[in-house]
């Protein structure tokens, strides 16, 4: 015989909600029950956290281009050159000599007291050679003793008086020019007198240049444009007279003969004028 069983109802409470306000289509998501459900937690491997990436600009990738040649330079040596000399044979003053072969020295880097005596016998030309026959060069201070030797053969017993009459007698020569002219002027000037003050030096020189040219008329036109101006600048002002006026030209001598009759004396008459 077949048992009933008993049905068992759950009351469920839900909220009231007016049905007037309800329809088919709306229904409040507040009036119906939330019921959350967790998930279970699966334990398992740790990912590592990924790090930013750095942001890349964007940019253009242009096609490949051959590298540029390497040139190498050269490379330079420089080779210095000795500068050749003049000889020296007596004719000219050994003073002079002397300073232009200390000067030649120093540029060739003839340093040593051995090398300024070996280019020092070489550059000797007869006459002057002569002096090297009786000296002897392993002595202390053989270069000094070369120009000692020098001096006695080509200098004078008494220079500077030498110098100071062949200054008080030195004129313009033909054919030289006013550079020429005012540097023989300035080397027998201090050869003759090497302690004068530069304000005695000037003096004479100007005194000396003006009185001794050739030309008569740059001696008036000094004498006339130049009268307050030192050595430097009267040697200007003649430079620049003589480039306007051209060389000067020494006058010729002329003589005319005469060739009619013999005077009572006996002697043909001449006539002579210049020109």
């Amino acid at each position: 015989m077949a048992v009933a069983r008993p049905f068992i109802f759950f009351a469920v409470s839900m909220p009231t909600v007016p049905w007037h306000t309800m329809s088919d289509s709306t229904v409040p998501m507040h009036a119906m029950p939330m019921h959350t459900m967790s998930q279970p937690t699966v334990s398992g491997p740790t990912l590592p956290e990924g790090k930013p990436q750095p942001e890349m600009s964007s940019f253009v990738v242009h096609p490949s281009t051959p590298p540029a040649p390497v040139v190498t330079q050269p490379q330079v040596v420089l080779v210095k050159q000795f500068q050749s000399f003049k000889p020296y044979t007596g004719a000219s003053s050994w003073k002079g000599y002397r300073e232009y072969f200390e000067r030649l020295a120093a540029v060739n880097g003839w340093v040593t007291v051995e090398q300024k005596v070996e280019q020092l016998a070489l550059v000797l030309e007869s006459p002057a050679s002569e002096v090297l026959r009786d000296l002897d060069t392993s002595q202390p201070q053989p270069y000094n003793v070369i120009w000692e030797a020098l001096a006695r053969r080509f200098g004078t017993l008494d220079g500077a008086r030498e110098a100071m009459r062949r200054f008080d007698s030195r004129r313009q020569e033909d054919n030289e020019t006013i550079p020429d002219f005012e540097q023989a002027l300035c080397t027998l000037h201090r050869e003759a007198w090497p302690t004068a003050t530069p304000e005695q030096r000037d003096a004479a020189l100007k005194r000396r240049f003006e009185d001794r040219l050739l030309s008569t008329e740059m001696i008036q036109f000094l004498r006339l444009h130049a009268r307050d101006l030192d050595f430097q600048a009267t040697v200007i002002k003649a430079r620049q007279f003589a480039g306007a006026t051209g060389p000067s030209k020494p006058k010729k001598r002329v003589n005319f003969i005469d060739n009619s009759p013999r005077s009572q004396s006996g002697n043909p008459c001449c006539k002579s004028s210049g020109i």
